[in-house]
This record gives structure tokens, C-alpha cells and sequence, in this order.
């Protein structure tokens, strides 16, 4: 679990997920690759790269030259935790909210939206934020890379959150559409999510 290995790290993100988004959002050739995160890197390298940092071999990273081997390995890390970034309950709290859109303002949608985010486990949210920003960063280069909010939320949506339990065959394509519209909608609006994420941490210390 990311709490799990964000303990064992000492860091509040995993540290080789902070690893890959620092290395690909600091290379503007990386950022701006046609496909980023949809493309997939071989993935035979991807496993063995993760095998080698999962023995402590952390630095192999840097060596890597393909970013999508590094998008590969981000999105296997996510895949691969026992369970997933976003709880399911965290998203059927965050679906219900997106629901009032339309009939709400969307300031208090937004609000709504920030409050059920602050209640994840602190490295969850952490881990949440610091790849919600990246994409958000990913999703401006758009017209460079063609991987707008929707684009990577189709990509990312089933990485960042599953249902834990079983599910009928004919629940799948409601629940990819929950998914996708969560996480697009947290990517679109990640700035004023910041923003109110900050506002709510400087009120509470000033308590």
C-alpha cells in the first residue's frame, strides 16, 4: 500500500514514484512526446527495471532514456499496489459530488470535491496530489503531446483506482465511466484544488 511504503521510505510520496514524475516532468522532450502515458514501453525492460529498484537499485533509473519505459513503470507501480490510490469508496464519495454539477455552483462542487480528498490517508493524498499536478502539467502540453484531461483519464482512470470487490460483467463499462470522469475532473481542475488544499492546511494551522 502507498502508506505501507511511503513509511518504509520516510518520504510522504513513494520515492520511486517521485523519482519517475521528477524525471519525466523535468525533460521538455519528455513532456511533450506525442502519446505520453497512452504509448506503451517494452514491456520486458519495464519488469526488469522493477525488479532491480525493488532490490535497491534505485539509481537504474536515471539510466533509463525511453520515457515510455518510465510512464510504464509508473503506471505498473499503481496497477501493482494492494490497494489502489483512490479508494473505491473515496471515488463513489467524489462520483456523488460530480453529480451536483449542473445544478450547483461549481465552486461547491469544487469545495465538496477538496473536502472528501483531505479525508484520504495523508500519503494517498499526497501520492494523489503530486500525480494529479503532473498530469495536469501533461494535459497543458496537450497540443504538443495529444494527451488532453479526457485522454489521460481514460489512460489513468483504471490505474488509480478499482473496484476490490468482485464485479458483474455488465458493471464494467459503468464503472470505467465513473472512473474517467473523476479523474478527468480532478485533472482539469487541479489548480483551484491546490489552491483550496492550501487554503484548508493554512486555516488549520492558524487554529
Amino acid at each position: 500500500t502507498i502508506p505501507a511504503i511511503s513509511k518504509a521510505d520516510g518520504t510522504p510520496v513513494p520515492v520511486v514514484l517521485s523519482s519517475i514524475i521528477s524525471q519525466i516532468a523535468t525533460n521538455p522532450a519528455y513532456m511533450s512526446t506525442e502519446g505520453l502515458y497512452r504509448k506503451n514501453g517494452n514491456l520486458a525492460t519495464i519488469q526488469s527495471l522493477r525488479f532491480e529498484i525493488e532490490n535497491g537499485q534505485q539509481a537504474k533509473l536515471e539510466t533509463v532514456t525511453n520515457v515510455h519505459i518510465l510512464t510504464g513503470l509508473a503506471k505498473l507501480f499503481l496497477r501493482e499496489l494492494k490497494e489502489p490510490l483512490i479508494s473505491w469508496s473515496t471515488l463513489d464519495k467524489l462520483v456523488l459530488a460530480l453529480q451536483d454539477i449542473g445544478q450547483t455552483e461549481v465552486e461547491k462542487v469544487m469545495i465538496k470535491v477538496e473536502n472528501i480528498l483531505s479525508m484520504m490517508h495523508h500519503s494517498n493524498k499526497s501520492s494523489l496530489y503530486a500525480v494529479l499536478e503532473h498530469l495536469s502539467t501533461v494535459a497543458d502540453l496537450s497540443n504538443e503531446n495529444n494527451m488532453t484531461a479526457e485522454n489521460l483519464a481514460i489512460v489513468m482512470g483504471p490505474t488509480l483506482t478499482w473496484s476490490e470487490g468482485e464485479v458483474e460483467r455488465d458493471t464494467i463499462a459503468t464503472i470505467l465511466v465513473k472512473q474517467n470522469s473523476v479523474v478527468e475532473f480532478l485533472i482539469k481542475n487541479y489548480p483551484t484544488l491546490k489552491l483550496l488544499k492550501q487554503q484548508r492546511e493554512s486555516a488549520s494551522t492558524t487554529e
